[in-house]
């Protein structure tokens, strides 16, 4: 059966079915710009474009950072092939199908598969979809306070975080020793990460919990009410990120006047960690 309006001479197999997989977590694919059901179409496209040396039977579809695609021979003797690839080759399944074709037929890929996935990479939607190395790391429990209870407890005061796309917290690595600091910077929302991070001064026993939780509610408060625009805020007289309307959620903290009370009264102490 040729390819819709004559663009490949490829065959399609009958009874083409494939066993779709999705590898990675939540929080990597809340990155990925295509929902599943947009990402299920792209791959039953590129079933579409099969050839007799090709008859795929399973595909996996990641979200690490390497733009890249395998096909696994091992069932070839069967008459069908595996194949796993970075979610992105399916914004290209015409090609993609034509280098999984050529490598099913030679055991290799054609050398412009290499330009196909260069390409893919530099894109701005896939490259903002990458996991930055930091993100991978991060991690929520530290060496004597975890994360989890503090940052649930938070998100529960905070329904405006509703729908929101899936949220990462972990504790920050320790810096070098160096001069002696005279500001410390607690915790940090990373917006277009979708990710906190808290500074490890604060995993320590000699810390209360309602300190690092008033820490923890802080960041998460940038993403249920985010920075204004430049124009914006100079318009309405407003501070761009702590504005009226973040202030007044991080209100709702029961003991943000205690917290902040402890941290200035005890800032030489977080400063030496």
């Amino acid at each position: 059966m040729p390819a819709p309006h004559g663009q490949l001479d490829l065959w399609l197999p009958p009874d083409a079915e494939v066993s779709l997989r999705f590898l990675g977590r939540a929080p990597a694919w809340s990155r990925v710009p295509l929902d599943r059901v947009t990402l299920r179409q792209r791959a039953d496209e590129l079933v579409a474009f099969g050839s007799p040396a090709l008859r795929l039977r399973s595909l996996a579809i990641h979200v690490r950072r390497r733009v890249d695609v395998r096909l696994d021979p091992s069932g070839q003797h069967r008459g069908v092939s595996e194949a796993t690839m970075h979610w992105a080759l399916l914004l290209e399944p015409e090609r993609t199908a034509r280098a999984l074709a050529a490598a099913a037929a030679r055991s290799r890929f054609p050398p412009w598969t290499a330009e196909l996935l260069d390409e893919l990479a530099r894109r701005d939607d896939v490259r903002r979809s990458l996991p930055s190395r930091r993100l991978m790391r991060l991690a929520p429990q530290g060496r004597f306070t975890d994360l989890r209870p503090l940052f649930q407890e938070g998100i529960g005061l905070l329904p405006e975080l509703n729908g929101h796309s899936p949220l990462r917290i972990g504790w920050g690595r320790r810096p070098p020793a160096g001069p002696r600091r005279r500001a410390i910077r607690l915790g940090s929302a990373r917006l277009t990460e979708n990710s906190i991070v808290i500074h490890p001064a604060l995993d320590d026993p000699g810390v209360p919990l309602w300190v690092t939780g008033q820490v923890v509610f802080h960041e998460l408060c940038h993403f249920a009410a985010p920075p204004l625009d430049e124009v914006t805020a100079s318009v309405a007289g407003e501070h761009r990120l702590h504005h009226r309307a973040f202030r007044a959620l991080e209100e709702r903290y029961p003991r943000l006047d205690d917290a902040r009370r402890w941290i200035a009264d005890n800032l030489t102490f977080l400063l030496s960690r």
